[in-house]
């Protein structure tokens, strides 16, 4: 568990290739690890291994035939993009709660370059005061963090 959280915290300082060394330490010991599946697939996106990342997030959703189905079917225009918007648009109909994954939605949409849609999702999880909204350092939002909605996003949280 520990090697797992400094992982997290190397994807947040940006230091992708050090969260990938402890993530994998963690999944050589416990190759189902949720916690490890999930930063793993993050730092190897971040990364640019795109193919990588995508078949870590196969197995993290493996008992999800939908999300199998959105990651496993070749990405035409948007290469790997176009696999997050369809994996955000799956599972966000889905998700019964702010903490079952609205944050996550958010995610997968700010990395698919669609920035609408993360502002959407993330406006339903800050309403439910999701647990996770503290955590929008993460670089998965990197691509909105200039955007006004997400300076005022912020300003609202105190962040």
């Amino acid at each position: 568990m520990y090697r797992s959280l400094k992982g997290w915290n190397l994807v947040v300082e940006r230091r992708f290739a050090d969260a990938e060394r402890e993530f994998d330490r963690v999944l050589q010991t416990v190759p189902d690890h949720p916690q490890a599946l999930g930063g793993m697939w993050d730092a190897l996106w971040q990364l640019g291994r795109y193919d990588q990342a995508v078949a870590i997030l196969r197995r993290l959703y493996a008992s999800d035939q939908g999300a199998q189905d959105a990651l496993s079917e070749p990405p035409r225009e948007g290469g790997h993009r176009t696999a997050m918007r369809r994996l955000a648009m799956y599972l966000g109909p889905r998700q019964p709660s702010p903490n079952a994954g609205w944050f996550v939605v958010a995610a997968y949409y700010a990395l698919a370059g669609e920035k609408d849609s993360t502002f959407a999702w993330l406006k339903r999880a800050h309403e439910a005061h999701d647990f996770n909204m503290p955590n929008l350092d993460q670089p998965d939002f990197d691509s909105v963090r200039d955007d006004p909605r997400f300076r005022d996003l912020c300003r609202r949280m105190n962040l």
